[in-house]
């Protein structure tokens, strides 16, 4: 199975459905479905689009990763290309079975770290939010797509799958920078990688850069 048409079926516990306020719904605009009916709609084709036939507008949270423990040494020695740059661009769409949601990341003029030179480095990631064909706004937060933040600048570790690059294991793979060119990570979540943060905690950016095109 491609990553653009992986299934939503991991979504299927913890799922929070939101819609706007109205007659119907509770005075905080948020509806739950039955967790064996998410379960169904989610095995079937179009799930999400049936979900927004219910309720409305939804939105899909999930929070956890298991990724294990990385540190700065293992993701650059793992990664197909490393960069430095500004996420630019994000377009997101529905998978094939219409089960999830997957956007696309453009970085351009990256400083590549690690792989070769590129002017634009696209990626993809689970995650984003969409107008469905019937008119309703349906929206996927994963710890990955979170993180990302449209005009910020990170240093991304890629691995090629198919016709485009992919996180290397999650959030692990997204290290922000911030306006002093730090890398500030304790509010991140790194997929609670604790070696990483120790690794990179407060570093300068071009320090980092370093010891990856050393290590590599």
């Amino acid at each position: 199975m491609s990553f653009l048409t992986i299934s939503a079926r991991a979504l299927c516990i913890g799922l929070l459905l939101t819609t706007g306020a109205s007659a119907q719904q509770p005075s905080n605009g948020q509806k739950t479905l039955p967790p064996a009916l998410i379960r169904k709609l989610l095995r079937e084709p179009h799930g999400i689009e049936k979900m927004s036939s219910l309720i409305g507008d939804v939105v899909l949270n999930e929070d956890e990763e298991q990724w294990g423990e990385h540190t700065l040494a293992t993701l650059t020695r793992d990664s197909d290309l490393i960069v430095s740059g500004q996420v630019i661009e994000r377009t997101s769409s529905l998978s094939e079975d219409g089960d999830d949601i997957t956007s696309i990341y453009d970085v351009v003029a990256p400083d590549v770290l690690k792989g070769r030179a590129v002017s634009k480095v696209r990626f993809i990631t689970r995650g984003g939010s969409l107008t469905l064909p019937n008119g309703h706004v349906a929206t996927l937060t994963v710890p990955a797509s979170q993180q990302l933040v449209l005009n910020r600048s990170y240093i991304l570790f890629l691995k090629k799958q198919g016709d485009f690059y992919v996180l290397m294991q999650g959030t692990q793979g997204i290290l922000p920078i911030d306006d002093e060119r730090r890398l500030h990570v304790s509010s991140a979540r790194l997929g609670r990688s604790l070696a990483l943060r120790r690794d990179v905690e407060g570093q300068r950016e071009e320090v980092i850069a370093n010891k990856i095109r050393r290590d590599q």
